[in-house]
């Protein structure tokens, strides 16, 4: 328990800094990735780089969708936030876990409610 308290600490200190999580491309502010086909991708960087390229995302500053980012980070959809902490929890162990607690304390707190709106509809 004390070692991934450890773990924690120093993730949240990178973090923090801008770099990413140790071992990873994508698990952290921008990617460190050089191009599409850097490496082989271990489970929890293929969780954060499936994250980092959700379609609905608004980018610290942007606006989109009628709304303005304030916040520090990238904001994306809700279904792709829930997605990547579910792919963490799938993938496991202790790296996925850092990983998934500094995306909850650190990452965003705030993402992207989407919901489908009639545009027409036919009688019949």
């Amino acid at each position: 328990m004390k070692s991934i308290c450890i773990l924690l600490l120093l993730t949240f200190a990178l973090a923090e800094a801008g770099f990413s999580y140790p071992g990873t491309h994508y698990c952290g502010p921008g990617n460190s990735a050089k191009g599409e086909s850097q490496a082989k991708l271990n489970g929890v960087d293929k969780c954060c780089k499936t994250h980092d390229n959700c379609p609905i995302r608004i980018r610290k500053d942007e606006v989109k969708y009628g709304l303005k980012n304030t916040g520090l980070y990238t904001r994306c959809s809700c279904e792709c936030d829930t997605a990547l902490r579910n792919c963490l929890k799938k993938v496991g162990g202790v790296h996925a876990t850092a990983v998934r607690k500094l995306f909850d304390t650190v990452g965003p707190t705030k993402c992207i409610k989407t919901s489908k709106t009639c545009i027409s509809w036919s009688k019949g």
